[in-house]
């Protein structure tokens, strides 16, 4: 892999954990996706225009923005609902470790990728540190029998599968368009879509998250969008493989925040269950 795309996926995973940080801060986290999401689109709204300028937009391409409009929107709601349950360091490791696990998986029906022996190595390493982090989140090792799984990991097993999915329609999408205009034009489809989703769930206290939460918004509005512009544009020119592992470098970053800034626990057996999924994302992309 180029260096400049590997350094600019590592910036996107220190982009990633710092605005699920900020999520994790507040409470109404529905609303707050939401404000991040259409506050990108205002925000990038000129490059946008820019390019759809220079750049025509395929029909097939529609098909692809559909569906990760819909797996973004479900990753959002899902992603919520584990941070409402559960704590960031266990959340975000699983949400992002699991989603390489779930894009192999899904990949050999649609890209007609088949597993390899380093591939099945990091799988089962990703199902090692997955068993860690739900039996041993402060530092007591259970047995599988002991109690059922908690909530917020199967919240987060589930939100790594909206991740895969919507990436592997967004490296459909970034190959047949520019990337960038591709992902704008999911995040107009996806604030849309997410606010009728809070409307439905009666969850629209915009104005009140902007006003206590304005810092966390406009960074996380920034933050987001860019990461997401940088991530499908590496889809673009760089193996899929490749792409999902090197941004779980966000894992790390994530565990760092959350034990540094939030005043999560992290033991020692947390260490070794995010060293496994970071080695088995790796595996991933090797294979």
């Amino acid at each position: 892999m180029p260096f400049g795309i590997l350094l600019g996926l590592a910036l996107a995973a220190l982009g990633h954990a710092v605005w699920n940080a900020l999520a994790r801060r507040i409470n109404q986290r529905d609303e707050y996706f939401t404000l991040i999401t259409a506050l990108g689109v205002v925000i990038y709204s000129p490059w946008a225009v820019y390019l759809a300028l220079h750049h025509s937009i395929p029909t097939r391409a529609w098909a692809w923005w559909a569906a990760s409009v819909g797996f973004e929107v479900a990753y959002m709601v899902v992603l919520a609902q584990a941070y409402r349950v559960g704590e960031f360091s266990v959340v975000y490791p699983l949400a992002r470790g699991t989603s390489p696990l779930w894009a192999a998986v899904l990949a050999i029906p649609l890209y007609g990728y088949h597993l390899t022996p380093i591939g099945v190595a990091g799988i089962l390493s990703v199902v090692a540190g997955v068993f860690l982090v739900n039996r041993a989140p402060r530092g007591n090792v259970r047995m599988p029998s002991s109690r059922p799984i908690p909530p917020a990991v199967l919240w987060a097993l589930l939100s790594g599968v909206c991740t895969a999915a919507y990436m592997l329609a967004d490296s459909k999408g970034a190959r047949l368009m520019s990337p960038v205009l591709f992902i704008y034009l999911v995040y107009g489809g996806l604030s849309l879509a997410k606010a009728i989703v809070d409307i439905g769930r009666k969850r629209c206290d915009y104005g009140g998250v902007l006003r206590r939460h304005t810092f966390s918004v406009v960074v996380g509005g920034m933050l987001a969008f860019a990461v997401n512009a940088v991530v499908v544009s590496a889809l673009r020119l760089v193996p899929v493989g490749y792409v999902a592992a090197t941004r779980e470098l966000s894992i790390a970053f994530g565990a760092v925040i959350g034990a540094i800034w939030l005043r999560e626990p992290m033991t020692r057996y947390r260490i070794a269950a995010i060293s496994l999924i970071v080695l088995g994302v790796v595996l991933i992309g090797l294979a």
